[in-house]
């Protein structure tokens, strides 16, 4: 799962948040178990697959991910507790039969909203999210790289990738409130995406903005 970063009014499927208007006086405290669910590398995993192909048994995700069907079937439970996935028994074949699928819990990783005591958790899962988000934009960026260096070689001339990048001047609830819009439409356009359609392929999206206060600082790279 690269997550998508934004304000914590979306309901994208476990929408990461950073932002949160009311974060310091303590409001939607992400819990200890989410925020632990979210740490182990291999739910994580798990949580991207799901996203990848809608719905799952631990069978077949254990087959894909290359692990034991006991230990996935432990990690789904994981999670289901922590609200981040939930049975689809729509999909189930009897009552035994156990098919998950993906919430869309948001999740605010704001240090200030979650518990004191939770913060080193937290940061170290946000450091989890910006390392994700750095090799999808290598990923992107190789992509770009290669398909304009070899596009007369043929190829089947789809956008596979996208890049934007702007500078606007707004307020920072006008910004909170275009990533809610934002975020927003992402979700109806897959809504209304008829899932047996060939042509739907399941994207990555990250949406990264830092104000000037952010942007006039100096990296240390």
């Amino acid at each position: 799962m690269h997550p998508v970063l934004g304000p914590s009014g979306a309901r994208p499927d476990n929408l990461i948040c950073m932002m949160e208007e009311d974060a310091a006086e303590g409001a939607n405290l992400t819990t200890t178990e989410t925020l632990k669910a979210l740490s182990h590398p291999v739910r994580r995993d798990i949580l991207k697959l799901l996203a990848r192909r809608g719905h799952g048994r631990a069978t077949d995700l254990a087959r894909e991910l290359g692990l034991k069907s006991n230990a996935v079937s432990f990690h789904l439970r994981v999670l289901g507790r922590a609200g981040l996935i939930e049975e689809d028994p729509d999909l189930a074949r009897d009552g035994r039969d156990r098919v998950w699928k993906a919430t869309r819990k948001p999740v605010n990783l704001d240090p200030r909203a979650t518990y004191p005591q939770d913060q080193a958790l937290t940061m170290g899962l946000i450091g989890q999210v910006m390392a994700e988000l750095q090799i999808l934009v290598s990923q992107v960026s190789e992509w770009i790289s290669e398909e304009y260096t070899t596009f007369d070689a043929g190829g089947d001339g789809l956008a596979r990738a996208s890049v934007l990048s702007t500078h606007i001047a707004i307020t920072h609830a006008q910004m909170e409130e275009l990533q809610t819009k934002f975020s927003q439409l992402l979700f109806e356009a897959e809504d209304t995406a008829n899932p047996e359609d060939p042509d739907v392929v399941r994207w990555e999206i990250a949406v990264i903005a830092g104000d000037q206060v952010v942007t006039d600082r100096k990296t240390s790279g």
